[in-house]
């Protein structure tokens, strides 16, 4: 993507690829916040999975009290790259909406069975071979969505903005921002793709998670499944207890709920499976300072709570092709939770 002078102003500033948040404040803000690369914490394991799975057939089923379902719950540590290409403006008859795209990868990785932040369970525990390896990868877009100028024409000098009334020659009023200005687009291997939408909060101090029992499935029914909101929890305690320090934190959280717009499709053998049917996403980026008096943040980590329903056929008949079956459906929560800290 080329910043050419047809380029709005306020992108005319931005590096091709930029990799640096300061060089993408003016456009990207707030989510300019997240370029660059973090991984999780050396040492002790701080993400944690709940990851309910269909298992109809009982006789690979081991854990015989579920009815056609069972547990994968895991620490495990990973790391997430985002980098900023430019903006892909939306023209519209009067305006254009600018959205500036900061692409992502993240790949996540199962860790070894070692006691994890918080001293959750594996359930069952990682095999030998499969320690350090790969789990899951994902990639896609967070976006910021903001109304701007638009060239003239097709690729013409921009106009001014807000644009001139011919008619009375006054500006046009100004259009009234988006409801949900963040976006994030994500595209997962399993045949799913979601589009969240939502906004962003900034405070001073640190997230208040809340790690209560969860009224949901597959916690409701196990109740030796814990709330991976237990991780984060344990990490703010830790930040509290460090003398002298002040903290922001800035919170992106999007959903797929009809009222911000978002949405979710899946290929044919997840729906009749394991079908997706929603997503919400609540990420904490959290400054810490080593003074009150401090403008400079000496390090900087991210935390999420990551929520998927995910409808599975209880007692199920299979049918042809294994697209699905026939049975009872019923929703289970897969909720993954993590923190990760920036690399210089």
């Amino acid at each position: 993507m080329s910043n050419s002078d047809t380029t709005s102003p306020i992108l005319a500033a931005i590096p091709e690829n930029a990799t640096s948040a300061s060089a993408t404040e003016g456009a990207y803000f707030p989510i300019n916040k997240l370029v660059g690369t973090w991984n999780s914490p050396a040492g002790t394991p701080t993400g944690y999975n709940v990851m309910p799975v269909p298992a109809g057939n009982k006789q690979m089923q081991t854990q015989i009290s579920n009815d056609d379902w069972l547990s994968k719950n895991f620490y495990y540590f990973e790391e997430m790259t985002f980098t900023a290409p430019g903006e892909a403006p939306n023209r519209g008859q009067l305006f254009q909406q600018g959205c500036y795209g900061l692409t992502y990868e993240q790949r996540v990785y199962f860790a070894p069975n070692t006691v994890g932040v918080g001293k959750l369970k594996y359930q069952p525990e990682v095999a030998p071979d499969k320690e350090n390896a790969l789990v899951h990868y994902e990639n896609g877009l967070w976006l910021h969505t903001q109304f701007e100028a638009q060239p003239a024409a097709a690729y013409g000098a921009t106009l001014p903005y807000p644009p001139i009334d011919p008619q009375t020659n006054q500006p046009i009023a100004t259009p009234t921002p988006p409801n949900n200005p963040i976006v994030k687009q994500v595209s997962v291997p399993h045949g799913n793709s979601i589009l969240a939408l939502g906004k962003v909060e900034t405070f001073d101090g640190l997230p208040k998670h809340d790690a209560s029992p969860i009224d949901e499935r597959p916690f409701s029914i196990d109740n030796t499944i814990p709330n991976p909101a237990l991780v984060l929890k344990a990490e703010v305690e830790r930040l509290e207890q460090l003398s002298g320090k002040t903290f922001k934190t800035t919170l992106l959280s999007v959903s797929t709920d009809a009222a911000t717009g978002g949405s979710v499709t899946n290929i044919p053998f997840e729906v009749g499976n394991a079908d997706v049917s929603g997503y919400t996403m609540d990420l904490w980026i959290i400054d810490v300072f080593d003074s009150p008096t401090a403008t400079t943040p000496s390090s900087t980590l991210l935390q999420y709570l990551q929520k998927i329903p995910m409808t599975f056929f209880i007692t199920q008949t299979p049918t042809p092709g294994g697209k699905g079956g026939i049975g009872q459906k019923e929703t289970f929560q897969h909720i993954t939770a993590n923190t990760l800290v920036k690399v210089d």
